[in-house]
């Protein structure tokens, strides 16, 4: 999964992202909305962060006119901190990163728990 997720991302921040993309990491519904972020949704957007990543806070998002928008992104829920951001010209495609990529932080802590529990421990 590591592989379609880290393509996924490359090709938002590339510009040859299509819907198809990540629906099997995301699931269809989820898929629709962040193709709406990648055309310029900051509603899809906010609507993918409160469905996919409602432990994620938005800590600030800022545009420095050169590298483009970038978004912060933090959970504090756990035994650590986790952080992650998404950077873009357009401002809807760089949280659409930054909640991607925040998926797939809890996505491998939950597979992480998984493993650690496995069915030899039960």
């Amino acid at each position: 999964m590591e592989n379609n997720y880290a393509t996924m991302i490359s090709k938002i921040e590339n510009g040859t992202y299509s819907f198809r993309d990540n629906q099997e990491f995301i699931g269809w519904r989820n898929a629709h909305v962040a193709w709406k972020a990648y055309n310029g949704s900051v509603d899809a957007a906010l609507v993918l962060y409160d469905e996919l990543i409602p432990y994620w806070q938005l800590t600030h998002g800022w545009d420095d006119r050169i590298n483009g928008w970038t978004w912060n992104l933090t959970n504090n829920t756990g035994k650590s901190r986790k952080y992650t951001s998404g950077t873009s010209m357009v401002p809807s495609r760089a949280f659409l990163i930054a909640i991607l990529k925040a998926y797939y932080i809890d996505k491998e802590a939950s597979n992480d728990r998984l493993q650690e529990v496995g069915p030899e421990n039960l």
